[in-house]
């Protein structure tokens, strides 16, 4: 491949994996809702398959963001052993970016469950 190839696979994955993460941000959203305005009508088992499924999607997103930044960190790769003329960002930002990717997917995984648990909670402690 090219360089001006590799350069756009690199930003191709890269667009991905943003992507993918605007989407768990919308999906994380809708979940708020759905329990701040369902509050007490939600079953237990329903409070609880909605959590599951939640859950199963963020591992989902996780995935598909891992292998979109691999795909990305490999074209990055490829770019630095070809001598690219452009300059690639370095290692050192590349890892503050995954930390930080990961750390609020991990933060906004946890409130929105712990949101739905406190706001199913707080309906049924009011009746």
């Amino acid at each position: 491949m090219s360089e001006s190839e590799v350069i756009e696979m690199m930003y191709e994955a890269l667009g991905y994996a943003d992507r993918n993460f605007e989407f768990w941000i919308s999906a994380s959203f809708a979940v708020i809702l759905a329990f701040h305005f369902s509050g007490a009508r939600l079953t237990t088992l329903m409070y609880r398959l909605i959590t599951f499924l939640y859950l199963s999607a963020t591992v989902l997103f996780m995935s598909r963001w891992s292998v979109a930044a691999m795909q990305y960190a490999a074209f990055r790769q490829q770019l630095i052993d070809m001598g690219a003329s452009i300059e690639v960002s370095n290692d050192a930002m590349e890892i503050i970016i995954t930390v930080a990717y990961v750390i609020v997917i991990l933060l906004g995984t946890i409130g929105t469950v712990y949101f739905g648990r406190r706001t199913i909670d707080n309906a049924r402690s009011s009746l």
